[in-house]
């Protein structure tokens, strides 16, 4: 409640006064936001007659305004925060960001497949090209990361095995991931990324070239 100031003379009147903004605000605030509210407070000082002994009882309303107005930023900003978070969450499978760089600080110990000599220079090409970070960490879309996956393992000469990469990026689902991302237009762009730095990889050894090298008795 805001307090009443001691004039004898408008008593009455900076008591209806003061009721009337508390009512004006509350409506408005919950119907038409902090900017109908202040309108509405400077129609009453109109209708009331307003007198030079009340400037509390705008004052203190504005005030009131400005306090919802402060607390609606807030939550607008938390409304955003959140919705990043349920983004991040929907790229990166039920991964928090927080969880997510928590997991990319950890030291990586790549599996014996994925540690060869060919597979080592295709990881720093990557880390070149800004697609995984030093320890491994795919830095793109989960779509993207499969397509990624799948594209090292051509590479690799293998057949894909989606569990090396899920254990390896914490995450799971990476044939559905490939899937999606193979049917989604825009890959396209990305796909010919991957082309460019395929042209960097020298080409694997045929058996043929490997047998060639074999001593002879």
């Amino acid at each position: 409640m805001i307090p009443q100031q001691d004039i004898p003379d408008h008593s009455q009147d900076l008591h209806n006064f003061q009721k009337d903004v508390e009512e004006a605000i509350e409506y408005h605030l919950a119907n038409g936001g902090a900017n109908a509210a202040r309108e509405a407070v400077k129609d009453l000082a109109k209708v009331y007659f307003y007198k030079q002994e009340w400037p509390n009882v705008s004052r203190e309303a504005m005030k009131k305004i400005k306090q919802y107005e402060d607390k609606q930023l807030i939550m607008e900003e938390q409304r955003k925060q959140q919705h990043i978070e349920n983004a991040m969450r929907t790229m990166m499978g039920s991964i928090t960001p927080q969880q997510q760089q928590i997991q990319n600080s950890i030291p990586v110990v790549l599996p014996q497949e994925l540690s060869t000599e060919r597979a080592m220079l295709i990881w720093k090409l990557l880390q070149d090209s800004h697609l995984v970070n030093e320890n491994y960490q795919p830095k793109v879309s989960r779509t993207k990361a499969a397509i990624m996956a799948g594209w090292f393992f051509t590479q690799l000469n293998m057949d894909v095995q989606w569990p090396l990469f899920e254990t390896l990026w914490h995450r799971e689902n990476m044939r559905s991931d490939h899937s999606k991302g193979m049917d989604q237009k825009q890959m396209k762009t990305f796909q010919n990324k991957l082309k460019d730095i395929e042209a960097s990889i020298p080409k694997p050894r045929t058996n043929a070239q490997l047998a060639a090298q074999l001593p002879r008795s």
